[in-house]
């Protein structure tokens, strides 16, 4: 019965992080995608991109404002999609 808890908790919560995650990340995850499609960029130019905005992140971080999150998530998004 926990364990049936837990799962269903667990779904919940990993929705609605994902939801938030691509509402709050749209714009420039599309831009960044369109970019990468349009200039038919490929391998070191793509992990370039992602480097980038892992450093945006970890600048965010230090200085601890509400960048972090978003910088986080487009980070992740990006890494699931183009790999990593």
């Amino acid at each position: 019965m926990i364990t049936s808890f837990r799962s269903r908790l667990y779904r919940v919560v990993e929705k609605m992080y994902n939801t938030r995650m691509e509402k709050s990340t749209d714009k420039d995850y599309y831009l960044i995608s369109s970019l990468i499609k349009d200039l038919k960029y490929q391998g070191a130019d793509i992990t370039s991109i992602i480097q980038d905005v892992h450093i945006n992140y970890e600048v965010a971080s230090h200085r601890k404002n509400n960048r972090e999150v978003y910088y986080r998530d487009l980070f992740a998004r990006l890494v699931k999609t183009y790999g990593h």
